[in-house]
């Protein structure tokens, strides 16, 4: 196998490592790993509890950082900023470069974790989120380079592709730059899309389950006071910190549908099976930045603040562009 090292020089190299058995996944992430060592850079491992301890055994001498990955019902906004946070640190503590073994929620991810908590810090356990969430996560890995890219850093994301489903593995194809597998380590992938191109495909309708149902509240040109009302009367069965994250998302987004979208604004509630949905539609053309929503960027001309802060507080955001206009979609979980 070919075992050529990327040549560091500032910013993120983004991989992608494809396997098919635990000894491979193993195999190929110790071994990257040791050869940051080697190399004189630090390490970073967030990965599932099962996937930390095989890793914590097979480098058990070396100063590895260990960290909880993102849960599966985390969000990618949060994710970025534990990992600027970590290698902001490593940095500091005069880390010349810094690997990292991270692994991304996706639908074939087995396990079940509780949705994660608003905030910056990362929840541990890593579970298999709903089909519609991946819609997040595979932004957040088109983005990586983007939003990473002031660290010198070489990050590994681990596939499992014997559960990972096939659209979500086009995905990750998209949206690598360098990919290892059972055949090459640390090759260049030819299929990789620029960030901004993959990010302004269309994309399938990210609904949420509850959505199958008709809405229990449809408004239309809601005040964002009104939004609230009616979000706080359909959630009162739900914890309140559940339900305080996702009435501020909520306003936050009928703000934003107000301020940078075009009216009509259609909000539509829905509650049940202990979770709250909440789409915001508006007919103007959504976000200008194909990074909105996970960095806050003040200097895009649609959406770029109130979209990443409501990121930041809901654990589940996602949003779509259709003949109807832009879509925001909050819940609960």
């Amino acid at each position: 196998m070919s075992r050529s090292p990327v040549t560091a020089g500032g910013g993120l190299t983004h991989e992608a490592a494809l396997f098919r058995s635990d000894d491979e996944m193993l195999d190929m992430t110790a071994s990257f790993l040791r050869d940051g060592l080697a190399a004189g850079e630090a390490g970073l491992v967030a990965v599932a509890d099962d996937v930390a301890a095989s890793l914590r055994r097979e480098l058990s001498d070396a100063p590895i950082v260990f960290f909880p990955a993102p849960r599966s019902a985390g969000n990618p906004t949060a994710a970025i900023a534990g990992y600027r946070e970590a290698l902001a640190a490593q940095r500091d503590a005069g880390a010349a470069r810094v690997r990292i073994v991270g692994e991304v929620p996706h639908p074939g991810r087995p396990g079940a974790a509780a949705p994660a908590g608003a905030g910056t810090s990362f929840d541990g356990g890593l579970g298999a989120p709903h089909p519609s969430a991946w819609d997040w996560w595979s932004r957040y890995e088109a983005a990586s380079g983007h939003i990473l890219g002031d660290f010198d850093a070489w990050s590994m994301c681990p596939y499992d592709l014997r559960t990972t489903p096939s659209d979500v593995v086009d995905d990750v194809l998209a949206t690598h730059p360098y990919l290892s597998d059972g055949r090459s380590r640390h090759r260049r992938n030819p299929d990789v899309l620029p960030a901004e191109e993959f990010l302004a495909r269309p994309r399938p309708p990210a609904g949420h389950p509850l959505e199958d149902g008709p809405a229990h509240q449809d408004l239309l040109d809601p005040t964002p006071a009104a939004a609230r009302t009616a979000a706080r009367y359909l959630t009162a069965h739900l914890p309140p910190h559940r339900v305080e994250a996702f009435v501020f998302g909520l306003s936050e987004a009928v703000s934003n549908a107000f301020l940078h979208g075009v009216p009509p604004v259609r909000v539509r509630l829905w509650s049940g099976r202990g979770h709250a949905v909440a789409a915001v539609t508006d007919t103007g053309p959504g976000p200008s930045s194909p990074f909105a929503g996970l960095l806050p960027d003040p200097t895009a001309l649609s959406g770029g603040l109130g979209l990443w802060t409501t990121m930041q507080v809901c654990p589940y955001v996602t949003f779509e562009h259709s003949p109807e206009g832009f879509t925001l979609r909050v819940a609960t979980g």
